[in-house]
């Protein structure tokens, strides 16, 4: 990593509308049609990122009852949503992390919900931006990472479908930290897809949890904790899709929340999860 954060400062934007690639939606089960929908991008691996393969020995599950695994489901003080000192100019994002660990899983959290677009496309027209999105993205992605740059564009309005994040019904794994320096950070969120599709009737409301993960950085001006990078991080057994890529469908209640939680060691829930 560089030694001056501030070196790397990312600050130009493509002035040109974006597709969205929401990280949370992979594919989405329509059960009524029997019918799988492929509607997003998955992670980009790091090669030199520590990550914890799910087992490929985990059977699939259903969201009615997925086996409870062997480990505790704690939480260490992390309220998704929460944490940061002031807002972003969406007046929604919490920005402002301090530079510790959970800092870095508050700043994480925050980060999947601000990178996804909420805002639907009406009849196949891209809807307005939410206020404050492009300056907002400038302070949560101020590097040159491509990838960076990348999920910026995720966040911008498309001619698909949105989804709308909600991190504290699902958990986070810090898979490896350096305070006031870097991090990677696993969430388990789940993802409520708003807007029609032709192709997916019925898809509007369903909520699909999925993993995902972040690498951090703490710099820049002010300092505080920013997303540099998709990372490889763990992939929690749930359904099976090819190569990895599962996903249940939520909302979840707290006892299919912690039985998925606890399949894998180090995952935590938040203290507002809900009960």
């Amino acid at each position: 990593m560089p030694d001056d954060f501030d070196d790397d400062l990312f600050t130009e934007q493509e002035d040109h509308p974006r597709s969205l690639r929401p990280y949370v939606i992979a594919a989405v089960a329509v059960l009524s049609v029997g019918a799988l929908v492929a509607a997003g991008l998955w992670l980009t691996r790091g090669d030199d990122q520590p990550s914890t393969a799910a087992s490929p020995s985990a059977s699939s599950t259903s969201v009615g009852g997925p086996p409870s695994g062997r480990y505790p489901v704690t939480s260490e003080g992390v309220a998704a949503g929460g944490g940061g000192t002031m807002k972003a100019d969406d007046g929604i994002t919490p920005i402002g992390f301090p530079a510790t660990c959970t800092g870095a899983v508050g700043a994480a959290t925050a980060a999947v919900v601000a990178l996804q677009n909420p805002v639907p496309a009406v009849k196949g027209v891209p809807g307005k931006p939410r206020r404050g999105l492009q300056r907002t993205l400038d302070y949560l992605l101020q590097t040159r990472s491509p990838e960076a740059t990348d999920l910026g564009g995720n966040a911008w309005p498309s001619d698909s479908v949105g989804s709308v994040e909600d991190p504290k019904q699902g958990g986070y794994r810090i898979v490896s930290c350096t305070p006031g320096q870097a991090a990677v950070v696993a969430v388990f969120s789940c993802g409520k897809i708003v807007g029609s599709d032709p192709q997916a009737p019925g898809i509007d409301g369903t909520v699909l949890c999925l993993t995902g993960g972040y690498q951090m950085r703490y710099g820049g001006t002010p300092a505080d904790w920013r997303v540099y990078a998709d990372a490889d991080a763990d992939v929690l057994p749930l359904d099976a899709y090819p190569e990895g890529k599962g996903g249940v469908e939520g909302p979840l209640t707290k006892s299919q929340r912690r039985a998925i939680l606890s399949r894998l060691p180090g995952w935590r829930e938040y203290t507002n999860a809900p009960q």
